[in-house]
């Protein structure tokens, strides 16, 4: 598997130079790193996943954002979900895999799966683009993920202020 450290970060308890770097840019967490190593080893049980590229692991609560490319999706997900669930359940998290590839609207429609979206709108500002996920009222209640955490993965994946808004 690829991540975005190195592989001697991956065995060593110690973070290099260049990954120490990285985690004291926080562009990536202590948690994110630990997560990097259970796949790595985890990689060496389930064969599909050797040249799985992962980009990023973003970390909330109960909650897990695996970002990967458009064709590393399926093989971390695997057949009738087995690998995905299994790594879930280790973790003690609910693992959602995307693609940073993904529209605003996209991106949304699969974090938010369980809900109904009524539509994306697109809010052109001084500071650039803005996007509104308006959503029914009722729907509030229901939603697996805080808002705020929704937005903020958005802005880490897709590099967009997105919003979601309650009708």
């Amino acid at each position: 598997m690829k991540f975005p450290i190195c592989n001697a970060c991956l065995k060593n308890d110690n973070l290099c130079s260049d990954c120490s770097s990285k985690a004291k840019a926080n562009e990536i967490s202590v948690e994110e790193i630990a997560i990097y190593k259970l796949f790595n080893k985890y990689s060496k049980i389930e064969p599909i996943l050797k040249n799985v590229e992962i980009k990023r692991i973003l970390l909330k609560k109960d909650f897990a954002l695996i970002v990967t490319n458009d064709e590393d999706i399926s093989k971390l997900i695997g057949k009738n979900g087995i690998i995905i669930k299994k790594l879930s359940k280790k973790l003690d998290k609910q693992l959602r895999v995307v693609t940073d590839k993904f529209t605003v609207d996209e991106f949304a429609r699969e974090i938010l799966f369980s809900s109904s979206i009524l539509g994306v709108n697109v809010v052109y500002s001084q500071e650039g683009e803005e996007y509104k996920i308006r959503m029914t009222k009722k729907d509030k209640n229901s939603l697996q993920i805080e808002p705020e955490t929704f937005s903020s993965m958005a802005k880490t994946v897709l590099g967009k202020k997105v919003e979601i808004v309650f009708e």
